[in-house]
């Protein structure tokens, strides 16, 4: 499996289209990006300890990347799906 480009990263875009929030730095892509489409409802969920997990359709597809919490929002790179994502803080 391709690794993606390491310079970029993976992001996935908050539902006010404005921020995006970097799920990926570099190492294999996260299980589960590719498979979202724009009819999936997707949820961040931000636990305590700081590593995201990305739900889709209320299914929880694993940890992100525990080195990433909250505050890392940058512009959009990569967009799953457009206008269906939230964060929920644990």
């Amino acid at each position: 499996m391709e690794h993606g480009d390491t310079n970029t990263g993976y992001f996935i875009c908050l539902s006010d289209g404005q921020k995006c929030m970097r799920l990926l730095q570099d190492k294999q892509p996260y299980v589960g990006w590719n498979t979202i489409a724009a009819e999936d409802v997707v949820t961040v969920r931000v636990t305590p300890q700081r590593p995201l997990h990305l739900l889709k359709n209320g299914v929880d597809l694993g940890q992100a990347f525990a080195g990433v919490d909250r505050t890392h929002l940058l512009c959009p790179v990569v967009m799953f799906c457009s206008g269906c994502v939230s964060i929920v803080e644990l």
